[in-house]
């Protein structure tokens, strides 16, 4: 392999890398922004549905925003982390939640 060969190759790995960064920079922070978005509308749903109920169970989450059980729970614990509910009972199908 000739020297200039060798550092073309290098060159056009930089340009791509560099090329790639900046794209990246542009457009992956549109994506993050929009899913936040989406995530803090889903936890709002789950808040009002404290306007109509007490308790809420994890059941309750899965079937309003029509998400796995692994999902629901996620908004849960997220919710619970920023103090806005509070879990009741240890774990199963005892366990629901009320607002803080």
């Amino acid at each position: 392999m000739t020297p200039t060969l060798l550092l073309g190759i290098v060159i056009g790995i930089v340009i791509t890398v560099g090329a790639y960064k900046l794209w990246k920079r542009e457009h992956l922070p549109k994506n993050i922004l929009l899913q936040r978005r989406e995530k803090d509308k889903r936890k709002e749903q789950i808040l009002g549905m404290f306007k109509t109920k007490k308790e809420i169970t994890n059941n309750d989450v899965e079937w309003l925003l029509g998400v796995a059980d692994s999902t629901a729970t996620k908004y849960l614990q997220e919710l619970e982390k920023e103090r806005k509910i509070v879990q009741v009972g240890e774990k199963g199908r005892y366990v629901h939640y009320r607002l803080k």
